[in-house]
């Protein structure tokens, strides 16, 4: 069974690749991924702080460091990820307002 659930999503992604290589320039749709990761990101650290909060006195301190570490490594994603999306937004700006000054509109900022 577990098989075949490996073989449908290979499949599944055979189909998707030729669809994500037509739109892979696309900015609409990096940006959609990059505030998914950033939902995913923030809800395993959500995930992580509540498993470390009613286990405390569980287990030993070692477990405390091992969830400690796994949050900061996603607080790290999250950073890259927003200076990302920044970068990806700057890119898709700038030629924007270069076409509205050579149209002679008025850009702010």
């Amino acid at each position: 069974m577990l098989r075949q659930a490996i073989y449908v999503t290979q499949g599944r992604m055979r189909e998707l690749e030729p669809l994500l290589e037509e739109h892979r320039q696309q900015t609409a749709l990096r940006m959609a991924f990059m505030f998914n990761r950033l939902q995913q990101l923030a809800e395993d650290m959500r995930r992580i702080y509540t498993l470390s909060q009613r286990k405390q006195y569980q287990f030993r301190m070692f477990y405390q460091l091992t969830w400690h570490t796994h949050v900061v490594r996603k607080y790290l994603d999250v950073l890259y990820t927003v200076e990302h999306v920044i970068r990806t937004h700057a890119a898709f700006v700038e030629p924007l307002k270069m076409e509205l000054e050579k149209m002679g509109m008025a850009v702010d900022g």
